[in-house]
């Protein structure tokens, strides 16, 4: 009876070895699924980019030189923006003929954001690089990777995506000057 119980008691804890297996090479997937995501989508963050200092070069230029001269009004300006262009796109929301006018300017809003995000990151890239190449194409790889690995540590990502996406000061640079 006791050996009975014995082999009950070591047939769970063999079980509970394999659970264990499965649950490690779960979360090492999981893992591997969330790193393959973060590459593709730094990737795509750069072919945007390039498209753009290809494309406009002279605004990129612009919103280059408006994040160094004045790094904190840039933040002020994005945060100021972010809370703007939400009230905006409620009360454009209130009529039925004001929705796709408010999702057109929404979607404009998220590619000029991303836009500018790209030229934080080629500054970024040629704070780090710009002494060793005056490549644009280059910084921008730089900055999006350096993103890349300060974006995956815990608690510290969130603090730079939101330093980086508020920093872009590219609605307001179509504003002429006060």
């Amino acid at each position: 009876d006791a050996d009975e119980h014995g082999g009950a008691l070591c047939a769970r804890i063999g079980a509970d070895d394999d659970d264990d297996g499965d649950h490690h090479q779960g979360k090492l997937a999981q893992l591997a699924s969330d790193a393959g995501s973060s590459i593709s989508s730094m990737a795509m963050l750069f072919v945007f980019g390039a498209v753009l200092l290809a494309l406009a070069t002279q605004r990129m230029e612009t919103l280059k030189v408006e994040i160094v001269a004045r790094p904190m009004r840039s933040f002020a300006t994005g945060i100021i923006g972010a809370l703007v262009g939400l009230v905006v796109f409620i009360a454009t929301c209130v009529t039925v003929i004001g929705i796709p006018l408010a999702l057109m300017g929404l979607l404009l809003s998220f590619l000029a954001m991303w836009g500018g995000v790209c030229a934080v990151l080629e500054t970024a890239g040629a704070a780090v690089l710009g002494h060793r190449t005056k490549n644009p194409y280059m910084h921008l790889a730089a900055g999006c990777g350096m993103f890349l690995i300060l974006g995956a540590i815990p608690y510290i990502g969130g603090l730079v995506t939101a330093a980086v996406i508020f920093t872009d000061t590219s609605i307001f640079q179509c504003l002429p000057r006060l």
